[in-house]
C-alpha cells in the first residue's frame, strides 16, 4: 500500500499499479490541491478500510457486474456511514452505471473521462454531494434521536393520516410493530366513528389541531384515551407531510374519575351520617315510647294493631339507616390469599337459580391455573353478586347471555362481567356507584354503592362501559399476588 500525504483523504482500489499511478497523477494536479492518496490493491483489504470512515472518497475499479469491485460495492452497501464510492471502469456502460448507483455509488467514470478538466468537475461535484449528504445525515440523526427518545408517540403521515413513520413510543403505546402501523391510518385505530367524523370536519378547515381528545384501540384491544396534536408543516416534493403527537392520558382520566367518584361518595357519606344521627335519635324515642305504652296500657286489639304498625315501621327505618351507614362508611376487610377463580365460581353457583328462572345462558372463560389475590372472600363475593344480579335483571328472558371472563395480565388480573341487556344511558354511567341512584321501582340504589366500597377496600379498579340496547360490561382490575404473599393481612379503608 502506497500513500502521498497532505490533506483530503482518497482511497484508490485497483490491482493494477499502472492504473493507480495514472489516476493519482491526475488527482494530484487538480486545481493545485493536494490530496492524501492511499492505494489498495486487494479488494478484501479495501473492505476493512472503507468501514474505518477515514477517507473522504474512494475510487473503486469495476469492469463488469460480476467483478470483485462490484462484489465489494454490494457488500458495503448493506452498511450505513461507509466511505462514498466513485466507480471507474474501462468504457461507458449504462447497465453497470445504473447498478452501481442503485448500490449507493456516487458516480461511475469510464476511463475516457480521465482528463484533468472533466475529472476535476466530477470529483468536485462528488465531494460537494458527499458533504451535503453527510450534513443531512448528521441533521437526520439528531432528529431521529429526538424522535425515537420522545416519551409521547410521534408520527409522520400523509393528508389522509396514513402513517409514514412512527417512533418507538408509538409502537410501545399501541402494541403494533412499525411495519404494521405503516399499513394503517390513524383513523383505523379510532374506537368511536363519531370521533372520526368530528376530526375530519375540524381537520378539513384547519392546518393544525391541538389537544383533540380521542379514544384509540391497541393491538390487544385495550382502549386508551389520548390527546392528538396535528400540524401540516413539512413538504416532501409537492405532497404535504403531517406531523402528529399522541399523548396518553388514560391514567389521568381514570384518576380524575376516581377522585370525582371518591369526592361524591364522601359528600354523600357525610350527608348520610348527619341524617342518620338526626333521624335515629327521635326514632329511638318513638320505639321506646311504643314499648312503654304496650307495657303500661291494656290496649284494645285495634290499638295494639296500630302500635305494632308503628313499631314495625320504626324498626324498618332503623334497619334502613344501618344499611345507609354501611354504604357510606369505609369497608373493613380481612384479606387473605384467595383464588379469584374460586370466588367467581361460587358467585356463578349462587346465581344459577336466577339464571335458570330467566332462561339465560352463561359463558364463563376462566384460566386453568389459579389467579391469586389478597381478598376478603365473603365481602368480595357479595360485591360481585351485586353486579351479576344487576346483569341478570337487565337481560330479556330467553335472550340473555351472561359473560364472565378472567384474564391474567402481568402484575394484574382482569375480571370482566358483561351482559347483552338493555344497557345504561351514557349520562347515568357517572352516577352508577352513587348511593340512592337507581331506576328500579323498588330499589334503594345501595347495591352498587356497597359494591364500589368493597372494591375500593380491595384496592381494585372498576370501569364500566355500556351501550343502549347492546349491553353493559364491568371490568375490575385486581393486583396479582406475588409468589410469596403474606398469608393474612387486615386492610382498613
Amino acid at each position: 500500500m502506497n500513500s502521498f500525504s497532505d490533506k483530503g483523504n482518497i482511497l484508490i482500489v485497483t490491482p493494477d499499479e499502472i492504473e493507480y499511478h495514472a489516476l493519482a497523477s491526475i488527482i494530484q494536479h487538480i486545481d493545485k490541491t493536494h490530496y492524501h492518496l492511499t492505494w489498495c490493491a486487494q479488494f478484501d483489504e479495501a473492505k476493512a478500510l472503507l468501514f474505518t470512515r477515514q477517507f473522504d472518497l474512494c475510487f473503486l475499479q469495476a469492469y463488469s457486474s460480476d467483478s470483485k469491485g462490484m462484489e465489494l460495492l454490494r457488500a458495503i452497501s448493506k452498511k450505513k456511514d461507509t466511505t462514498p464510492i466513485l466507480l471507474f471502469c474501462n468504457e461507458a456502460n449504462e447497465e453497470l452505471s445504473n447498478e452501481a448507483l442503485s448500490y449507493g455509488a456516487v458516480d461511475c467514470l469510464p476511463k475516457a473521462s480521465w482528463e484533468k478538466e472533466r475529472l476535476i468537475v466530477r470529483i468536485r461535484l462528488s465531494l460537494e454531494r458527499i458533504h451535503s449528504l453527510r450534513a443531512l445525515m448528521a441533521s437526520e440523526k439528531k432528529y431521529r434521536r429526538a424522535f425515537d427518545n420522545s416519551l409521547d408517540m410521534l408520527f409522520l403521515a400523509d393528508r389522509g393520516l396514513k402513517f409514514r413513520d412512527v417512533n418507538t413510543a408509538g409502537t410501545r403505546l399501541l402494541g403494533y410493530t412499525s411495519d404494521e402501523l405503516l399499513d394503517k391510518s390513524l383513523f383505523d385505530l379510532f374506537t368511536h366513528p363519531e370521533q372520526v367524523e368530528e376530526l375530519k370536519t375540524v381537520w378539513r378547515n384547519l392546518d393544525a389541531i391541538t389537544a383533540f381528545e380521542v379514544s384509540l384501540q391497541t393491538k390487544s384491544d385495550e382502549v386508551i384515551i389520548c390527546t392528538l396534536t396535528l400540524a401540516e408543516e413539512l413538504e416532501d416534493g409537492e405532497l404535504p407531510i403531517i406531523q402528529g403527537i399522541i399523548h396518553d392520558i388514560t391514567l389521568l382520566r381514570k384518576e380524575e374519575k376516581l377522585t370525582l367518584q371518591t369526592e361524591k361518595l364522601a359528600t354523600a357519606g357525610r350527608l348520610v351520617r348527619t341524617l342518620a344521627h338526626e333521624v335515629r335519635n327521635p326514632l329511638n324515642n318513638i320505639l321506646l315510647s311504643v314499648e312503654q305504652i304496650q307495657n303500661e296500657l291494656e290496649a284494645t286489639e285495634e290499638l295494639s294493631g296500630y302500635l305494632d304498625i308503628v313499631q314495625r315501621n320504626a324498626n324498618r327505618i332503623s334497619k334502613l339507616i344501618t344499611a345507609l351507614l354501611d354504604t357510606s362508611r369505609p369497608t373493613e376487610v380481612i384479606a387473605r390469599k384467595q383464588d379469584l377463580i374460586h370466588i367467581v365460581q361460587e358467585v356463578i353457583e349462587e346465581s344459577k337459580d336466577r339464571i335458570h328462572l330467566k332462561k339465560l345462558k352463561i359463558n364463563a372463560v376462566l384460566p386453568e391455573t389459579p389467579c391469586f389475590i389478597m381478598a376478603d372472600a365473603e365481602k368480595l363475593k357479595h360485591a360481585l353478586l351485586n353486579i351479576v344480579t344487576n346483569a341478570i335483571e337487565a337481560m330479556e328472558e330467553n335472550k340473555g347471555v351472561l359473560l364472565i371472563s378472567i384474564f391474567p395480565k402481568a402484575q394484574y388480573i382482569v375480571l370482566q362481567i358483561g351482559d347483552n341487556g338493555a344497557g345504561i344511558l351514557e349520562e347515568d354511567l357517572g352516577h352508577l356507584f352513587q348511593p340512592y341512584f337507581t331506576h328500579k321501582r323498588n330499589g334503594l340504589g345501595l347495591g352498587l354503592a356497597l359494591t364500589y366500597n368493597i372494591l375500593q377496600a380491595h384496592k381494585a379498579n372498576i370501569e364500566v362501559s355500556s351501550e343502549l340496547g347492546k349491553g353493559t360490561e364491568f371490568e375490575i382490575t385486581f393486583t396479582q399476588l406475588a409468589e410469596q404473599p403474606t398469608e393474612m393481612q387486615a386492610t382498613h379503608q
